[in-house]
């Protein structure tokens, strides 16, 4: 696969963020993972909370996610509870995914959160009102793990979450065809002059994979990589595009 130099280029761009996820179950193992980041290139940690067992356990949450801040400084942090309607792990009920959001927030240990728009069958306003009051970004995303939507109705999503408050649009989808990956990059090539917020657009899988690529090609503000264990189907392997940081080309 031939990679326009773009890539090499936004590696260097403040505003392109390689992001990799903490996926771990326990407090050692969260632990672990930490150390092992402070010692790698990227900018962002995404805490899939979801993943965590005792995420229910509120002052459990308010401590993980102060311990990953205060030893990840010069990272982001973003706190993720994915939904098992979305691929995720959490099969909690609206409240009890409010109230996590509202005590991670309430701490001030984390830089963004990413705010499932369809899934929950309520209004999110507070937490986002919240959240901008602590000066934090919210995503607001839609996963499909089984299938890819037409282009008009990718379109309509991404208009309905840029019509609400939250700062980054985030749709990810299933492809089970080729055409469904070219459906995908067509979106991310004329996503800009659909929305006015800034948009993470992916197609998983490794049919899918070519959109992660594009993603880094084109800027996209947040990209999620692999680092051990994948949080999603098609994930790039951090140490790929790390080493294409470090020698400037693609072997």
């Amino acid at each position: 696969m031939i990679m326009n130099k773009s890539i090499v280029e936004n590696l260097g761009d403040k505003d392109v963020n390689l992001c990799v996820p903490i996926t771990e179950t326990t407090y050692e193992g969260v632990m672990k993972k930490i150390n092992l980041l402070k010692k790698i290139d990227v900018d962002m940690i995404e805490w899939r909370i979801d993943y965590y067992k005792e995420f229910a356990d509120e002052s459990s949450i308010a401590t993980v996610s102060r311990v990953i801040k205060s030893n990840l400084k010069d990272k982001k942090l973003l706190c993720t509870i994915r939904t098992d309607k979305e691929g995720g792990g959490f099969k909690g009920d609206s409240n009890l995914y409010k109230s996590i959001y509202m005590q991670i927030l309430d701490t001030g240990n984390t830089d963004l959160i990413d705010i499932e728009v369809f899934s929950m069958d309520r209004d999110f306003s507070d937490i986002i009102n919240k959240a901008k009051s602590k000066k934090v970004d919210v995503i607001g995303s839609y996963h499909n793990f089984e299938k890819t939507p037409a282009v008009k109705s990718i379109y309509e999503m991404a208009k309905k979450i840029d019509s609400t408050k939250v700062d980054i649009i985030k749709l990810v989808f299933m492809p089970n065809c080729d055409k469904d990956v070219e459906n995908v990059l067509n979106v991310m090539n004329h996503i800009n002059e659909v929305v006015s917020k800034p948009a993470v657009i992916i197609s998983m899988s490794e049919i899918g994979k070519i959109t992660r690529y594009r993603g880094l090609e084109i800027g996209t503000r947040i990209n999620y990589l692999c680092f051990g264990k994948e949080s999603a189907p098609g994930q790039i392997k951090l140490e790929e595009i790390l080493n294409i940081k470090k020698n400037n080309s693609f072997e």
